[in-house]
């Protein structure tokens, strides 16, 4: 999973109160149907799912050949359950995003974890939702690692060869925790998302950083975990604190600024020559360059007028029908324009076809549009009312003031 993804598909189990977030790089209908093909995996057998009426999860659930209910649109009191559990994953990633001290791009990996410690949480009295949708697998005894935690791991086989530590290093390595990797339909199989504290050397840790600027970190998808002695620690979160809340921090991401002078600094003085007062207002070189901002103007003086652009082509009155003038753009290129310098652009909109009808058109209809009309001058016909209304679309408005200025009624 990437980072650098700006939707998010919410799927909740009221059967079980399982509940999963799946991040999404498009709201488009394929990636909602690899998510809730995940969700359900080879085991589930779905009876019926309830959805907010988008298009994108009609497509997908049609596809999957799921009993489709759906809310009413506009009344979100309709499809409150969902609403309720969004607002769960969102206040609780939250929370794990600042206490991890990581940015908030990193959401996709917060969201799946705090899905997976409500989903694996149990007491005595009420069992867990992984319990009730696996009982053959009962509870998961094992200790629950708390997102961005500091945590020890044997690199995974798979990274380069330039990134293997040494033969006689230390086998393991330190690093924090972002994720649980979890297969179709929901089981885990104790498998650890990580990444290395070495990674994060660097990395602006603002709340708002990008997620191209993090893109170099590498998620390892490891087995064997050593969780340090003593209290949970968050290795990024005392940086986390001091780049965001502290002025130290804040200034270290603004630009350099030259100091401002402050009291008792030695700092020539400005002397205004436009305003005329003074013994040196008449010196110097009557010869030399005007002083900024014109004469007698100074530094307050009015803006200079805008350069005003040069005016249409004049056409000779002598000049053949048909004669085309040119102009040149900043780029040096030439393009043709009217006698009003307007530019010339091609067109094959007949030019008794208002333009207003023409820009409603799709390209297949303007395009026979056209040929009618090239095949009426070349019979020598003049178009009529019949030939307007014909192609016109129904959407434009029929004033009979304009067609008769254009004219085409008889």
């Amino acid at each position: 999973m990437d980072l650098g993804q700006k939707d998010a598909l919410v799927v909740y189990d009221r059967a079980t109160k399982w509940k999963e977030m799946y991040p999404l790089l498009t709201k488009n209908s394929d990636d909602a149907y690899i998510s809730l093909q995940h969700f359900a995996g080879p085991e589930a057998k779905i009876q019926s799912i309830y959805t907010d009426n988008s298009k994108e999860l009609r497509k997908s659930i049609r596809w999957l050949k799921w009993h489709h209910k759906r809310s009413t649109p506009g009344i979100s009191q309709t499809n409150a359950v969902a609403e309720r559990q969004i607002r769960d994953i969102l206040n609780g990633s939250r929370t794990l995003l600042s206490n991890a001290g990581l940015p908030a791009c990193f959401w996709p990996y917060a969201c799946k974890t705090y899905c997976f410690g409500t989903n694996t949480k149990w007491t005595p009295e009420k069992p867990s939702a992984y319990a009730l949708r696996f009982p053959e697998e009962g509870e998961l005894e094992m200790p629950f690692i708390p997102f961005g935690a500091a945590i020890d791991f044997l690199r995974s086989p798979v990274i380069k060869q330039e990134n293997k530590p040494p033969k006689f290093g230390p086998p393991s390595v330190r690093g924090i925790l972002l994720g649980y990797r979890i297969h179709p339909g929901g089981r885990w199989r104790k498998e650890y998302e990580v990444a290395e504290l070495n990674d994060f050397v660097g990395v602006d840790l603002a709340y708002d950083a990008p997620a191209a600027q993090v893109q170099k970190i590498r998620i390892q998808t490891v087995q064997e975990v050593v969780i340090p002695k003593g209290p949970w620690t968050f290795p990024l979160r005392e940086e986390y604190v001091k780049r965001n809340h502290t002025l130290e921090g804040l200034k270290a991401a603004q630009p350099d600024l030259p100091p401002l002078p402050r009291p008792g600094d030695d700092v020539e003085p400005f002397i205004d020559p436009g305003e005329g007062g003074g013994d040196d207002a008449d010196d110097g070189d009557d010869n030399g360059p005007p002083p900024p901002g014109g004469a007698g103007g100074g530094l307050f003086a009015p803006p200079e007028e805008p350069d005003i652009p040069p005016p249409p082509p004049e056409v000779p009155a002598d000049a053949p029908p048909g004669t085309v003038n040119y102009m040149t753009d900043a780029r040096g290129y030439r393009y043709p324009v009217d006698e009003f310098g307007v530019r010339i652009r091609k067109s094959s909109r007949p030019p008794w076809y208002p333009s207003e009808w023409w820009n409603k058109h799709s390209y297949a209809k303007r395009k026979r549009i056209a040929k009618e009309h090239q095949e009426m001058v070349e019979r020598g016909e003049t178009p009529t009312w019949d030939d307007l209304a014909r192609g016109r679309d129904r959407a434009a408005p029929v004033v009979e003031a304009n067609l008769a200025c254009l004219g085409v009624m008889g």
